[in-house]
Order: C-alpha cells, then sequence, then structure tokens
C-alpha cells in the first residue's frame, strides 16, 4: 500500500487559508498548527488526513478541491460585508484580494457534490468558514453540502482560532458535528471571550440532522467481534455505532450473520456488503 492509497482511507480534509494585502494580519499558520495538533494527539486523529494550501488563489480552488477529494474543506481568512454579505476573500498570485461571490462558491460544491463518478462516502460533507459575515455563504452551501459552519457577524482572530481549536476536538474524538459546534462554542465561553461564543452557527441540508453527522467511529467503541462497515457516509445515513458482526458462522465459516443495527435503509444494502471483504454470503437482518 503506497502513502496515497493511506491517505484515501482516511477522512481528508482540505485547510484553505487567505489573508490578502490590505487586510487585516490573521494568524492562520497558528491555526492550522491548533487544528493538526488536535489530530495529532487524538484518539481517532489517525483516521484524518490534513492537507494545509495557504494563500488560496481563485483560480486554484477548483484544482485544490479535485485533487484532494475532501470530505471536509476548512476555509480560514476573511469575510467581507463592504460589497455584500457573504462574501469570502481568497488572495491572487501576487496577494492582492480576490473576492468570490456566495452563488460562484456554493455553484461549485454543487457541480462537485453531483457529479457522476464519485460516491456517497467521497462526497464534500462539511464546511467550515472561519470567517467574519460567513453566515450567509453558509446558508447557499448548505444546498449542496450535509452541514456548514458560519459566522453570522465579525468575529475576532483569537475567537477563530480557538473555537476551532474546540470544534475539531469534538471531530477528531468522534462525536457529531452538533456536538462540535457546542464543544467550540463553550470554549469561547470558558476562555471569556465576551459574546462571541454565539457568533459560529450552523446551517444544514434539508433531511439532515447535525446530531447524526459523525466521520470516524472512536477507537474505544470498537469490541470484540464488531467491525466496522463504514465511517458515517451518505445522505441521511447514520453509522454512530458499529455494525455488529455476530459470531454465528457455519460449516466453514464461509457465512456471516449481520444485524443491521443503525444501518438506515437508505443505505444500500450492496455497499454494505461490499465493504465487507473475503466472505462469500452475507445476511442482513
Amino acid at each position: 500500500m503506497n502513502e496515497n492509497d493511506t491517505h484515501y482511507k482516511k477522512i481528508r480534509i482540505l485547510f484553505l487559508s487567505a489573508n490578502p494585502k490590505g487586510t487585516k494580519k490573521l494568524d492562520l499558520d497558528k491555526e492550522f498548527s491548533i487544528i493538526q495538533a488536535i489530530f495529532d494527539n487524538a484518539g481517532s486523529g489517525d483516521k484524518f488526513s490534513l492537507q494545509p494550501r495557504l494563500e488560496a488563489s481563485v483560480s486554484r480552488i477548483q484544482q485544490y478541491l479535485i485533487k484532494y477529494n475532501p470530505q471536509i474543506v476548512h476555509f480560514a481568512g476573511h469575510g467581507d460585508d463592504s460589497i455584500d454579505t457573504g462574501i469570502i476573500l481568497f488572495q491572487d498570485s501576487i496577494g492582492k484580494q480576490e473576492p468570490v461571490s456566495k452563488e460562484s462558491i456554493a455553484d461549485l460544491f454543487r457541480i462537485l457534490n453531483e457529479r457522476k463518478n464519485i460516491s456517497d462516502k467521497d462526497k464534500i460533507r462539511l464546511v467550515v468558514l472561519n470567517a467574519c459575515f460567513s453566515e450567509e455563504l453558509s446558508t447557499e452551501i448548505k444546498k449542496y453540502v450535509d452541514c456548514v459552519i458560519g459566522m453570522h457577524n465579525q468575529i475576532d482572530d483569537t475567537a477563530a482560532i480557538k473555537f476551532a481549536e474546540g470544534f475539531y476536538l469534538g471531530i477528531a474524538q468522534a462525536d457529531s458535528v452538533q456536538t462540535a459546534l457546542e464543544l467550540g462554542r463553550n470554549q469561547l465561553e470558558l476562555l471569556n471571550i465576551p459574546k462571541e461564543y454565539m457568533i459560529p452557527g450552523i446551517a444544514v441540508r434539508e433531511g439532515i440532522d447535525p446530531k447524526n453527522i459523525t466521520f470516524v467511529v472512536s477507537n474505544g467503541n470498537l469490541k470484540y467481534g464488531q467491525s466496522v462497515i463504514s465511517n458515517n457516509v451518505g445522505p441521511a445515513v447514520k453509522f454512530e455505532q458499529n455494525i455488529k458482526v455476530a459470531k454465528e458462522k457455519t460449516t466453514g465459516g464461509r457465512k456471516v450473520k449481520i444485524h443491521k443495527g443503525t444501518l438506515d435503509f437508505n443505505q444500500k444494502i450492496g455497499e454494505a456488503r461490499g465493504d465487507v471483504t473475503g466472505l462469500d454470503d452475507i445476511d442482513i437482518d
């Protein structure tokens, strides 16, 4: 197995940042380093792959998203409400501002998630817009992505970093997106950052409950005789618990009985079978 194969077996996070000339200097390197440290030290952190693309430009955004095919996209930088609420700022090759409309960014996520050659488990499922005034953009993107974190006002650089720290602590520990949001907000409360703990909000796609969206199963939840079939993939599908593999086997051990558990029938049974390798015959009840 090469390094690329290992990368694609993990939940992929693309960290995009931009701090163009003429804007307040943000400590975006620190934000990335803190998030990376969270995954390095978390019990389930080895199940994630964090890829940074700093000083991101509009001309490269499509390439980054297609190349790394992330399930989570994090943008750290500036939002701007002087032109139109929901604008986020990228930077060009000489560091100048590149404002991008919320409609064009949302349409990019639509195109990527509607590709016929992409499976449910490889779609972008979470976008974090850690930038001021990004709430309106989040409501546009959520038409095509399960969950989008956005800021409904201006947020201080320190607060943005501390929110990201609490949020990804939840994600890395196999908590739900809703719990991760609450941990991020609570981090700001604990640090007594006035009123800013309510600035981060969440927009969700129709039919999605952020309490049911997790990306990995905690190593601590694995029990003898259980196996993980999937990483909670697909719309309206929750694999919060492992699919339980019973010990009942027929002669020769060629048939295994799987109890449905929390497997949503919206997930194709064939996908579940396809994720259990080395078995000729599987019953799901």
